[in-house]
């Protein structure tokens, strides 16, 4: 990734946490001490910002700073809804088939084998263990 690349994205990282949370550039600037221009600059990826300002306006907002230096995406830890009653499983199966571009059905089938298969292991689990030697 090459440097102005690399400070686009870092802006458009900030951009779209203060558009996700409602803030202004103004608000932010306030709570972070950095120059409202200066924020401008960041955002549109032409501010080669200190690690220090960084630092105050990773801060006001409330997110470590490696998350906005990162270059890689974060990879998300999963999150199991399996067998949970009202978890919200129709709901959130038909928006991740339609993020990933996949009929609903292939989801929701491998949701239930995915239920089956956890069944299976708690079950297995929840079985007194034998014994050496007893039959």
């Amino acid at each position: 990734m090459t440097e102005t690349a690399y400070l686009s994205l870092l802006g458009d990282r900030v951009r779209a946490w203060r558009s996700e949370q409602g803030m202004t550039r103004k608000s932010l600037a306030a709570a972070s001490g950095v120059s409202e221009r200066y924020l401008a600059q960041l955002e549109a990826g032409e501010g080669n910002i200190s690690v220090l300002l960084l630092r105050k306006v990773a801060r006001a907002m409330g997110v470590p700073v490696e998350t906005l230096v990162r270059e890689e995406a974060p990879r998300e830890k999963p999150v199991a809804l399996l067998g949970l009653r009202g978890a919200g499983k129709s709901t959130l199966g038909t928006r991740l088939a339609e993020a990933l571009g996949v009929p609903e059905g292939t989801v929701r089938s491998r949701l239930h084998h995915a239920m089956r298969g956890l069944r299976a292991a708690l079950d297995a689990d929840a079985r007194p263990a034998r014994r050496e030697g007893s039959q």
